[in-house]
């Protein structure tokens, strides 16, 4: 009896595995993306918070802009 129905689960069977891997990759891939930080941080020179992504990084400090940086 179960002989009979293997032909007809195996290949759902095998469906579920490839989705789950597939979800699983995807989420392990893409995990390092999501885990960015909303910190805000002053600038050296002006004192304006500006965002992490877009501080600009010179001699050990911080800055908002470019301007800010070459003063």
């Amino acid at each position: 009896m179960i002989f009979k129905l293997l032909p007809l689960i195996a290949p759902i069977l095998v469906f579920i595995i490839i989705r789950l891997l597939r979800s699983y990759i995807t989420s392990i891939l893409f995990s390092k993306k999501q885990n960015k930080s909303n910190e805000m941080i002053a600038c050296s020179a002006c004192g304006t918070y500006v965002h992490e992504d877009l501080i600009i990084k010179k001699y050990m400090k911080k800055y908002c802009s470019e301007d800010c940086s070459n003063s």
